[in-house]
């Protein structure tokens, strides 16, 4: 496309106009315009543009609008033509081989995944099977929950807590504990004669006195409640 865009840069200086001017008067883009005149509209129009914006500026400057627009026709086709054509690619012939694998290579690897196989079945089976717990364990722990002291001599508290719970508790007139229980625990004291026990959520405790359980009523606060060999006493 040369020749084109020096025509029109010289054809707008000779007219005395600047590219600001020709903006104001025919409203394309000064960016457009110059370039037109630099013959560089090829890298950010599509051609219908460049042939619209080409007749549009050369009729204005003077020049003959039709036969500019033939002109860049004739070149942007010949161009495309050009960067169109197909190359000749040579792809050079060669010979086909065969590979064979051989038959103890194959052995060995079927042999190898029948293994890996067998292997991870026989672990999977080893990590399923749960050991059974000892019988002698399970009876021990049984005559640890049933086993009931006598009430008579010291005295043995114990209390576990469901959740976290607020404990004042004296034994024997002395104060053992002032404080929250903490969740999922469980403490023991002893006393000669007596406890004194005041419970904020009686229904998240549990109470063994020597190894009894004591009925420890439900939802209401419990104040200085005194427990000895007879039992709860409010």
């Amino acid at each position: 496309m040369s020749g084109i865009g020096q025509r029109l840069k010289e054809a707008r200086e000779k007219n005395g106009l600047e590219i600001e001017d020709v903006y104001l008067k025919i409203k394309i883009s000064p960016n457009i315009l110059v370039a037109l005149e630099h013959d560089e509209t090829d890298t950010i129009l599509e051609p219908v543009y460049v042939k619209k914006f080409l007749k549009q500026y050369a009729d204005f400057l003077g020049l003959d609008g039709i036969a500019v627009e033939k002109e860049y026709t004739q070149e942007y086709s010949s161009i495309k033509t050009k960067e169109t054509e197909p190359l000749k690619v040579i792809i050079p012939k060669t010979k086909k081989t065969s590979f064979k694998l051989p038959i103890n290579l194959i052995k060995n690897v079927v042999i190898f995944i029948i293994i890996v196989v067998a292997l991870s079945l026989l672990v999977g089976l080893i990590r399923n099977i749960k050991p059974k717990q000892p019988i002698v364990a399970q009876e021990v722990q049984e005559r640890e929950v049933v086993s009931v002291e006598p009430m008579t001599g010291e005295l043995t508290l114990m209390i576990s807590s469901t959740e976290k719970v607020w404990i004042e508790l004296k034994s024997d007139g002395a104060m053992m504990m002032k404080n929250f229980l903490s969740a999922n625990s469980k403490e023991s004291w002893k006393a000669s004669e007596y406890f004194e026990l005041s419970i904020g959520k009686p229904e998240v405790i549990s109470v063994w006195l020597n190894g009894q359980k004591l009925n420890i009523p439900q939802h209401k606060k419990i104040r200085k409640v005194r427990i000895d060999q007879k039992g709860l006493n409010f």
